[in-house]
């Protein structure tokens, strides 16, 4: 059997899998792009798993508020990364289908940290090594479509 957040989608005797929906925005800032992290030692974008009928923007907007107190408009087509990881303990493969949107900060560009967390501003091209592996995909992508508008 399959869920797909926490609903039945798909069924197979022999195995059992998950979907999960993320959505995070790429906030790029005075040259600078936003990353956040929390108890894992990766770095990424604000953003996080879809609630039951949630669009992947509202996500997107509601994960951003929840990380870093800020209010955005994501905008354009996103940015898709999808990979999985199978447990062998439990038999299961997850699935991750991950939305990026390039997203502009609307009103105060102040930072609002949930406890245990962290975020800062960094150069695209001087990103930490810590890096969850969608995002150097995920900020090269906007940065190379910003570079061709302007």
């Amino acid at each position: 059997m399959s869920e797909i957040q926490g609903h039945s989608a798909l069924t197979s005797e022999d195995h059992t899998s998950s979907v999960t929906l993320a959505s995070g925005a790429v906030i790029f800032h005075d040259g600078k792009v936003l990353l956040v992290r929390d108890q894992d030692t990766f770095w990424k974008v604000p953003g996080g798993s879809c609630d039951d009928e949630e669009s992947i923007k509202e996500t997107c907007i509601r994960e951003v508020a929840e990380e870093v107190g800020l209010r955005i408009i994501p905008g354009g087509e996103p940015f898709v990364y999808v990979f999985n990881r199978y447990d062998e303990h439990a038999d299961i493969t997850h699935y991750y289908v991950l939305f990026h949107y390039r997203a502009e900060i609307e009103g105060s560009s102040d930072l609002t940290i949930e406890s245990g967390s962290e975020a800062a501003y960094f150069y695209p091209n001087d990103l930490p090594e810590e890096l969850a592996p969608n995002v150097a995909l995920a900020i090269d992508h906007f940065k190379s479509h910003n570079d061709r508008d302007n």
